[in-house]
């Protein structure tokens, strides 16, 4: 009951905040349902409301989170729309873009999320680290080391770089949470150093254990039932999704309500 709920909140109520949440929240529905622990139905009915959502002219604040969501999601639909709000102007869509790349456990997207590791913008900076732990991007070791070593980085970018390290493992990694835990005179930073070793711990031991390391990759007949249901044409160019001109309608949206 609690999906259809969600639906109902996120495409009709009055408070764009509560929409915005209802999209949220309906990415846990979509990542049980590619664990294949709630109906195929339920799943289906998230992942087709989700993307009505992104592809509408509702504001940009609802459709990000609803791309959020569809991170979790196998459909085959949903790449073009991550890439399309990667290739915007606007810094919001890209952070969502790489959101959802983390959450898709498809290293299809490691070099994509590597490239905004060194931008200048903190929200892009900081989604770039969740998702190259999210991603086990080895790679971009040094590039997530640098952001734990130098104080100057905002501090929720060097908890996620942190957080990410200990995604990747390696007895590199651990050298390295080691001894910013020994010199770390933050409480906070302690705490989660701390977290960050066990998760370590937990991951080389077992990775079954991180639920981060899943694959969402639905079997070919659950999406081939999702297409049936789905009422977008078969043939939609889902690639040329312009989110900035998206983002222009709802400039415009906002100054006819100023007027």
């Amino acid at each position: 009951k609690l999906v259809p709920t969600l639906i109902e909140l996120m495409l009709e109520d009055i408070d764009e905040g509560v929409r915005s949440t209802a999209a949220s929240l309906l990415g846990h529905f979509v990542y049980l349902g590619e664990l294949e622990e709630i109906p195929d139905l339920v799943k289906i009915s998230a992942v087709k409301n989700l993307l009505d959502v992104v592809l509408s002219e509702e504001v940009s604040q609802v459709r990000m989170r609803a791309l959020e969501s569809l991170g979790y999601s196998s459909h085959p639909k949903v790449p073009a729309l991550i890439k399309a709000a990667y290739d915007s102007k606007e810094n919001l869509w890209v952070a969502c873009a790489l959101c959802a790349m983390g959450r898709s456990a498809d290293d299809q997207w490691s070099e994509f999320v590597q490239e905004k590791l060194d931008s200048n913008d903190s929200d892009i900076k900081f989604e770039a680290a969740r998702a190259a732990g999210e991603l086990e991007i080895a790679t971009a070791l040094d590039q997530l080391f640098t952001m734990v070593e130098e104080e100057d980085f905002d501090s929720e970018i060097r908890l996620a770089a942190i957080w990410s390290l200990s995604q990747i493992g390696g007895r590199e990694v651990k050298d390295k949470l080691q001894e910013l835990l020994k010199d770390s005179d933050s409480e906070e930073e302690i705490e989660w150093l701390e977290k960050a070793l066990e998760n370590l711990e937990i991951s080389s031991s077992s990775d079954g254990l991180n639920f981060l390391n899943f694959s969402p990759k639905g079997d070919v007949d659950e999406e081939d039932d999702l297409d049936d249901l789905d009422e977008l044409d078969e043939d939609d160019e889902f690639g040329d999704v312009d989110f900035d001109s998206l983002e222009e309608d709802d400039d415009d949206d906002d100054d006819e309500e100023d007027e």
